[in-house]
């Protein structure tokens, strides 16, 4: 087996493993919670995240599968060390993703609504990040880009994050239209996307 078959392979397990929970977690989500409405991030929003959704998930898919398909996108030069690095990235993420979702349990959504019995979560991952799903998420598909030595999986995985910084503020502001006050001392005391270091 040849070293970028020895990627795939150990990439495609990372990937089965971290998606086998974020599954797990949401299933259940969503068979115990009630249906959430799609249109309150706007359409755009929601067209633009399906479809940058769609493109990493068939470019991953054929990397894994037919990565002839893509190796037009190849980056020859990255170092194969880099791409290791990756893998450790993307192993890491795994326990982070289930700690995540254990947290969160079934306030868990793919929008910015919120379930009725939606509760503020303020534990695990989330007593210093707000959206610790968006910087997990976000760390585990860009290692699989690096992993696969690919820019166009890269692309994907980089228009995706982008679409998840312009719909974080009308997350945020439904999330202070349900708890008011409390999440913006919420809000104060922990950062975004990484945990705040002053004050």
């Amino acid at each position: 087996m040849g070293k970028e078959a020895w990627f795939r392979l150990i990439a495609g397990v990372i990937f089965l493993a971290g998606m086998s929970i974020s599954m797990r977690y949401r299933r259940r989500s969503e068979t115990q919670g009630e249906k959430v409405s799609w249109k309150e991030e706007g359409w755009f929003i929601m067209v633009m995240l399906r479809i940058c959704g769609l493109g990493l998930w068939l470019s991953l898919l054929l990397y894994f599968v037919y990565p002839q398909a893509i190796g037009w996108a190849h980056l020859h030069q990255l170092p194969d060390a880099v791409r290791i690095a990756a893998m450790g990235v993307a192993v890491v993420m795994i326990p982070c993703l289930a700690w995540m979702f254990r947290s969160i349990g079934n306030n868990i959504t793919q929008t910015v609504a919120l379930r009725k019995d939606h509760k503020l979560v303020t534990h695990g991952p989330y007593k210093w990040i707000r959206h610790p799903l968006y910087t997990f998420g976000s760390l585990n598909f860009i290692a699989y880009a690096v992993i696969a030595a690919n820019w166009f999986i890269t692309m994907w995985a980089a228009l995706g994050f982008v679409m998840l910084m312009v719909r974080l503020p009308i997350e945020e502001a439904k999330l202070i239209e349900r708890f008011g006050e409390e999440y913006i001392a919420y809000k104060k005391r922990t950062g975004a996307l990484l945990p705040k270091v002053f004050g």
